[in-house]
């Protein structure tokens, strides 16, 4: 893999590691990752106040807009009982994987995780965070960011369409979680960018993955039904315009172009000390 960056590697022992947060499909992915490198891991689901000891806790908020509460769609309250538990189980270690312009001080989702960001450190630990641009998996298994994106591009893809993003891959963010539940890094905060960007519209070709025409499980009541998915629309527009605009351009390295042709898993990411 050809992942680039920039972070000091430091060896120590992560102790038993607990992973929780309602972000499902983030959240089993670091905890196959981690048990696939021998490491004593536990999924505690969306969260829980008895951590059993853990000395590393993993915190896997909801990184894609889904209701009109932002709050709730990272599971704050959920996180905070889990933090409760983490202190009562001496946990010594708090990972938080969060995005690329997260700060207590934005709107909507962003204001949202910068906000958990914060109650961490209120509840008295130094956390690592690590910060992704927007996460992508395999074609087979895209994510709920690139779900989400082909549900608004097909009820209104105008806006979202022509916005500029910086996918990162999963198995780059894996990377990174592995090097901080294993304390390798030397830096509290990591930033995991894309070194290409592109619009959305033409992100979701590339993928060669058709619009899901499917109903939207967005909500259940069939007359708030137009205005809830209109609210995450323009949640998830606004989020990733909200990135874009504190994104640096043109300075990432070039991808390895013969490299990445000859083996398509190559990483195209890269990983900055913030």
């Amino acid at each position: 893999m050809s992942t680039s960056v920039n972070y000091q590697a430091v060896q120590n022992e992560p102790g038993r590691v607990a992973v929780a947060g309602n972000d499902d499909w983030l959240r089993k992915a670091i905890v196959s990752r981690l048990a696939s490198t021998g490491l004593a891991v536990r999924n505690f689901g969306e969260g829980s106040t008895s951590l059993d000891r853990c000395e590393t806790l993993v915190l896997t908020p909801r990184l894609v807009p889904c209701t009109r509460s932002a709050t709730r769609d990272i599971g704050l309250s959920a996180s905070t009982l889990t933090l409760v538990g983490a202190i009562a189980g001496d946990t010594d270690q708090v990972v938080l994987v969060s995005l690329v312009g997260a700060d207590p001080k934005q709107t909507g989702h962003l204001g949202a995780l910068g906000a958990l960001h914060s109650k961490i450190v209120a509840h008295g630990w130094n956390p690592t965070v690590i910060r992704a641009s927007q996460i992508y998996g395999a074609t087979n298994d895209p994510g709920p960011l690139v779900q989400q994106m082909e549900r608004t591009l097909q009820r209104d893809g105008g806006r979202l369409g022509r916005q500029r993003i910086d996918p990162v891959r999963l198995a780059d963010v894996l990377d990174v979680v592995e090097d901080a539940v294993c304390r390798r890094l030397s830096s509290r905060i990591v930033d995991i960018v894309g070194s290409r960007s592109l619009e959305v519209g033409t992100f979701i070709e590339e993928l060669g993955r058709q619009v899901d025409h499917s109903p939207s499980l967005l909500s259940t009541a069939p007359r708030f039904r137009w205005w809830r998915r209109h609210c995450v629309d323009h949640a998830l527009s606004e989020m990733l315009e909200s990135q874009s605009s504190g994104l640096p351009r043109n300075v990432l390295p070039p991808i390895d172009d013969k490299r990445a042709k000859d083996d398509p898993s190559q990483s195209d990411s890269i990983a900055e000390v913030a």
